[in-house]
């Protein structure tokens, strides 16, 4: 797990973000560190695997979309996607990863 690490933690956090709060990567590496390696890949076939934008209209909910302006794992066009295809609803902009 550990050749996984800077990896995760460059998609999951931005660079200032990284700069800024190396205590909170660090804990989070640790837990990336931890983690079982198969069951970290089979987390990620099923991610790789599943496309639920066919079912987005099926939610009923009031739902807030947050969208990180730097996520490389769901851009912000995808995250304006799923916006688009729930009615109703809202979506915020955030400087994240």
């Amino acid at each position: 797990m550990e050749a996984l690490v800077d990896g995760v933690t460059e998609r999951w956090f931005t660079a200032t973000f990284r700069r800024d709060n190396p205590e909170e990567v660090e804990r989070i590496a640790e837990q990336i560190r931890a983690t079982e390696p198969d069951g970290y890949a089979a987390c990620c076939a099923a991610i790789r695997d599943m496309d639920l934008r066919p079912t987005l209209s099926a939610i009923k909910a009031d739902v807030l979309i947050l969208i990180g302006d730097s996520d490389p794992s769901t851009p912000p066009q995808d995250g304006e996607l799923i916006a688009d295809n729930i009615a109703g609803a809202r979506k915020e902009i955030v400087h994240a990863a």
